[in-house]
C-alpha cells in the first residue's frame, strides 16, 4: 500500500497540477484518501472504497498482508477516518447494495468521518455487487452525471 501511494504521488508530482480530482476504486480509494495528506484535493470520488489497518500499509503484498487485512475488524483502527476528517473538499462515495468484499460500514464510517467536507454525498447503486457496480447502464450514467456535478463549482 505504502508503495501504491508512493507510485501515485509520483505520478501526480510529474503530470498534475493542483487541486487534484482524484477518483479511486475498491483499494485504490486507501490511496487516494492517503494522497490528500500530501496534495490538495479539491474533489475525491471513491468507488466502492476500501480501507485498511495502519499495520498493513508497509507490508509487501502476500500471505501476511491478506492475513493482516483479512482480519476480523481490522479496518476498524484506519487511519483513513482520521485523514478524512481533514479533508475540506468534495467528497463522493459509490458503494454497491451487496458487496461481499467492503462491508457497508466501511462505506457508512468513510462518509461520515469527513464532516468537514464542503460537500459529501453517499450513494448505493441498487442491485449491484463489489465486482459489478453498475448492472445496468442507467446505473452507471447516473454515478457518472454525480461526478460531474460533484466535481463542477456551485454558482451563485
Amino acid at each position: 500500500l505504502h508503495g501504491r501511494t508512493d507510485q501515485a504521488a509520483v505520478v501526480i508530482r510529474h503530470t498534475c497540477i493542483e487541486p487534484l480530482t482524484l477518483i479511486a476504486a475498491s483499494m485504490s480509494g486507501y490511496t487516494a484518501i492517503k494522497l490528500t495528506e500530501v496534495f490538495a484535493v479539491s474533489n475525491l470520488i471513491l468507488l466502492v472504497p476500501a480501507v485498511y489497518t495502519p499495520r498493513a500499509y508497509d507490508l509487501s503484498f502476500g500471505s501476511e498482508f491478506s492475513t493482516t487485512i483479512r482480519a476480523p475488524g481490522s479496518w476498524h483502527n484506519s487511519d483513513a477516518f482520521s485523514i478524512l476528517s481533514e479533508f475540506k473538499g468534495n467528497l463522493l462515495v459509490i458503494a454497491a447494495e451487496v458487496d461481499d468484499v467492503i462491508p457497508s460500514e466501511v462505506v457508512e464510517r468513510i462518509h461520515a468521518s469527513a464532516k468537514n467536507a464542503k460537500r459529501r454525498r453517499l450513494h448505493i447503486v441498487p442491485n449491484s455487487t463489489h465486482l459489478s457496480l453498475f448492472p445496468r447502464d442507467k446505473d452507471f450514467l447516473l454515478v457518472r452525471d454525480m461526478i460531474i456535478r460533484s466535481m463542477s463549482k456551485p454558482t451563485g
